[in-house]
This record gives structure tokens, C-alpha cells and sequence, in this order.
């Protein structure tokens, strides 16, 4: 527990100074999170032959100077060229590759590079971007934080006991208010700041924490079953007493696009 508080510090400047600054700092930040994102996904399935990473990576970059510059636009049409080009390397390469291998990695491009996207799209909403783009953050911590401490102190009864032994019902509920809770705390936060001039969105921030546990806490389990069914212990190694990218991340990976739609249409705080 000490080392991984300790990484966590050591994380943190890397992680809000791009953030802050915004523009290309953020998306050079975004993008190497998916890019160890991928790589990692790609060893844990097997699938981290040089061409297979070369493809993938490279897809990375190019979907994220999209974003940057266009937004989502041309995302369908970056997928149909995409689906082309892992349908090539099945025909070129076979046997080498099952056809579920390719299915794989359409899943993964989604997972560790789509999902992630989302954080640079907060950011990029220019001022307002830089305010709410720490709620994807916040929420998965507080969640996180919450979730634990309760569990610890009154968990009985086990939410996912073949998937994530440890996790229990108490917990996750407390997780959900923790999350509501922070976001409330960063609302008022944000109005002794400036960077709201009234108070009237803390509901809907404490809507928008409640549902985003929810997903945070999914998006935890998913990485568990994805980790169960590889076989593997954490995805890396890369973040000392976290394990690899992927494991530290996993619970924002459902929350960014949540965070940014809901913000843009129902709650329309950005």
C-alpha cells in the first residue's frame, strides 16, 4: 500500500501538468496512455507480434491527430479503414492469425484508444474543458477510495465473487456516494475558484458522480475479466505497486465518455 500511495504521487504532476496546459501537451499525454494502453492489451492476449503492434500503434496515432484536429467527425470512417487493415493482416498473415485474433483487436482498439479518447475531447473544450476534465479524475477516485473504505469496514456480501473476490456490495454503494460527494466538494470548489459563477449545477454533479461510479466500477471489473481470461496477474509493471497502465486507468476508461456526453447534452455543464 505505502509504494503504491507513493507512485501515486509521483504520478500526479506527470498527469496534471499536461492536463493543465491543454492543447498538444494533452493530446501527446492521452495518446501515450493508449499507446501503453495497447501494447499492454496486445501481450495480454498474445497478440504482440511486430506487425500486429506496429498496426495497432500506428492507429493510435493517427485516430488521436483526428481527434485533435477534427474532433469525431470521421470516427466512423476511421473505423471502417481500420476494420480494412486488421482484415488484411488476417488474409496476408494466415495462418498466423485465428479470425478471433482480429475480433480481439477491434475490441481493443475501442477499449485503450476510443474510451480514452474522450479525456482529450473534455480538454479541448478550451476553459471549460479545463475545469471538468479533472471530474473524470475525481470520480474514479472518490469511488475507488470509498468503495475500499467501506467494504473494509461493513462489506458482507460479495458483488462479484467469481470475478473480484474482494469486492462486496457495501462497498460499491459506498462508491457511489463517495463519488456524488467529491463532485459536489469540486462544484463549490469551482465557485470559490471562478470557474462556475452560481451553484445550481451541484445536483447535477452529484447525478453525474453517482451514474459515473457506476461505470467506473464496471469499468474496474472489465480489466479484472479481462486479466482472468488471459491469465495474467496485472497488465505491466510500468507504475511501481499499480502493475501497468491499463490497471491504473481501468475504472476511467468507461467514465471519460460518460463524463463528456453528459456534459454536452443532458446536464449541459460544459
Amino acid at each position: 500500500m505505502k509504494l503504491r500511495v507513493i507512485a501515486s504521487l509521483a504520478y500526479l504532476p506527470v498527469l496534471m501538468v499536461p492536463l493543465y496546459l491543454g492543447g498538444v501537451f494533452s493530446l501527446i499525454l492521452v495518446l501515450l496512455i493508449s499507446t501503453f494502453a495497447t501494447y499492454e492489451y496486445n501481450k495480454a492476449f498474445g497478440l504482440n507480434y511486430k506487425l500486429t503492434q506496429i498496426v495497432t500503434i500506428l492507429a493510435s496515432c493517427v485516430y488521436y491527430a483526428m481527434i485533435y484536429f477534427y474532433g469525431i467527425q470521421f470516427l466512423e470512417g476511421f473505423l471502417v479503414i481500420y476494420f480494412i487493415a486488421l482484415v488484411c493482416v488476417y488474409v496476408f498473415e494466415y495462418p498466423k492469425y485465428h479470425i478471433k485474433d482480429m475480433a480481439v483487436l477491434m475490441f481493443g482498439f475501442i477499449y485503450t484508444n476510443l474510451m480514452f479518447s474522450y479525456i482529450l475531447l473534455v480538454r479541448l473544450d478550451g476553459n471549460r474543458g479545463l475545469w471538468y476534465v479533472w471530474l473524470i479524475f475525481l470520480i474514479a477516485f472518490g469511488s475507488d477510495i470509498f468503495a475500499y473504505l467501506v467494504g473494509r469496514t461493513f462489506g458482507k456480501h460479495k458483488l462479484t465473487p467469481k470475478l473480484s473476490p474482494n469486492k462486496t456490495i457495501e462497498g460499491a454503494i459506498g462508491g457511489l456516494f463517495g463519488a456524488a460527494l467529491f463532485c459536489v466538494i469540486y462544484g463549490l470548489y469551482m465557485y470559490i475558484m471562478g470557474g462556475t459563477d452560481d451553484l445550481s449545477n451541484l445536483p447535477q454533479l452529484a447525478i453525474l458522480g453517482f451514474f459515473g461510479s457506476i461505470l467506473a466500477q464496471i469499468g474496474d471489473l472489465v480489466a479484472s475479466g479481462i486479466k482472468r481470461t488471459t491469465g495474467i496477474k496485472d497488465f505491466g509493471k510500468i507504475i511501481p505497486g499499480h502493475g501497468g497502465v491499463l490497471d491504473r486507468f481501468d475504472s476511467n476508461i468507461l467514465l471519460a465518455p460518460l463524463v463528456y456526453y453528459l456534459m454536452i447534452t443532458i446536464l449541459k455543464i460544459i
